[in-house]
């Protein structure tokens, strides 16, 4: 039964979908002004602007690591304000950078902050909700945090006509100051029943995980599909306006690509009421290899610069079909650690985001002009995926169809319950 000091389920999901998308935006909306920011800090390579979202990353897998077990013995409440106001001060830092180096650090900052709401909203859904309940609000939350990356372009070409790059900072703060504000009036603390910090206990849990092949490998998994997309933004900017001269309409096209990775997540759950996880997944790295292996051949053998349109087909069936991918690696990487449900989520998402930094970082620095780095790590991860996959079938075989019923049944059951705020913890 939900208490009466709890904001209502539509209430909720805005708060919870606006704190999650402050570490979207955070990435997205900076993308217009990369010329500009290169200009003002004299950067002697073209590529040296891709650190401004990697930093991000870095900053993303390391909080995450930290906010998740915090919110565990501290409380969701106290974890995420905490993060926030670290976003806050990366943000006032980048604002008032004079050097890039300082700039860097502002967005590592901005990452680690974010990482917070990115982590520990998940845990805060899981306290309030379970099964269908949980199911539907985490599907909604997603796809408005999927959604930001079509418009936080768009957002900041708008922006940029108002002030200078350090415009979008100040907008960047005041976005997360004010669903911070909000979080804190409005949404009473989730996780009530909270044991004393453990040093042992911590390190108990992160060791499963850490020995739990059939996760590891998942998330290794994830992390190469992430990278694929990782090494796409990181590299968008200079595609899609440096080489194809899209000039004020990059937003458009960022925007479009963008859009299939949201529309997978709906054709992805569409798909899971006839078919397993394991079974899409792998229908759709090995349709993503041989459609990356396709385009290769043609840059390869016919132009190495593509038309436009050309590119554009290419890119948004590849980012299709690498977001029906990770909502389904996640679930299957945490199968088994159902106990530890809230460290695991943070180890293994730290690993994914690890994995996806050094992929888009590789990927960025090969840019040279030209679209067939993108493509080639497409095609490179669809491979190690595959590989990992089969890795993870012999080491734990996907459900049968008997236990996938069970599953579906337990699930049921559990929705038709009333649940207290507070009585499960991601941490439990």
């Amino acid at each position: 039964m939900q208490s009466p000091t709890q904001p209502g389920r539509g209430e909720f999901v805005v708060l919870a979908a606006s704190l999650m998308s402050t570490i979207a935006l955070s990435i997205d909306l900076m993308l217009p002004a990369f010329q500009e920011m290169s200009d003002h800090f004299a950067l002697a390579q073209p590529n040296d602007r891709q650190a401004i979202i990697t930093m991000v990353f870095v900053g993303l897998m390391i909080g995450q690591l930290f906010f998740g077990p915090l919110s565990d013995y501290i409380g969701r409440k106290p974890a995420i304000l905490a993060g926030i106001a670290l976003h806050t001060v990366g943000s006032v830092l980048c604002i008032f950078a004079d050097d890039y180096t300082v700039l860097l650090i502002g967005r590592f900052l901005q990452g680690m902050g974010g990482a917070a709401a990115r982590i520990v909203i998940v845990a805060m859904v899981r306290d309030r909700f379970v099964g269908q309940n949980m199911a539907k609000v985490m599907s909604i939350v997603l796809t408005v945090f999927i959604l930001v990356p079509v418009f936080a372009p768009a957002l900041g070409e708008v922006l940029l006509l108002f002030g200078p790059w350090q415009f979008l900072f100040v907008v960047l703060s005041l976005v997360a100051i004010t669903s911070c504000a909000w979080l804190y009036i409005r949404q009473p603390e989730t996780h009530t029943d909270r044991a004393p910090f453990e040093a042992g206990q911590l390190i108990s849990a992160v060791k499963t995980v850490l020995t739990t092949p059939v996760s590891i490998i998942y998330a290794l998994a994830a992390g190469c599909g992430f990278g694929t997309l990782l090494g796409y933004i990181v590299s968008a900017q200079q595609v899609l306006q440096d080489l194809y001269q899209t000039g004020s309409a990059f937003a458009i096209y960022f925007g479009v690509s963008a859009g299939f990775v949201a529309l997978s997540t709906i054709v992805n759950a569409w798909l899971l009421n006839r078919h397993t996880m394991e079974a899409i997944t792998f229908a759709a790295i090995v349709a993503k290899g041989l459609w990356a292996a396709l385009f290769l051949a043609y840059f390869w053998l016919v132009e190495p610069v593509p038309p436009l349109w050309l590119w554009m087909v290419f890119i948004t069936t590849a980012l299709f079909l690498v977001g029906i991918t990770f909502g389904n690696y996640n679930a299957i990487s945490l199968r088994p650690l159902g106990h530890i449900a809230g460290i695991a989520s943070s180890v293994t998402a730290s690993i994914q985001t690890l994995v996806s930094v050094v992929v888009a970082g590789l990927t960025g620095a090969a840019f040279a002009m030209n679209i067939t780095p993108v493509a080639f790590t497409a095609l490179l991860m669809s491979v190690l995926s595959i590989m990992l996959m089969m890795v993870g079938w012999r080491l734990s075989p996907p459900p049968s169809a008997q236990a996938l019923e069970a599953e579906l049944a337990e699930g049921a059951a559990m929705s038709s319950k009333d649940v207290e705020p507070g009585a499960s913890s991601a941490g439990s």
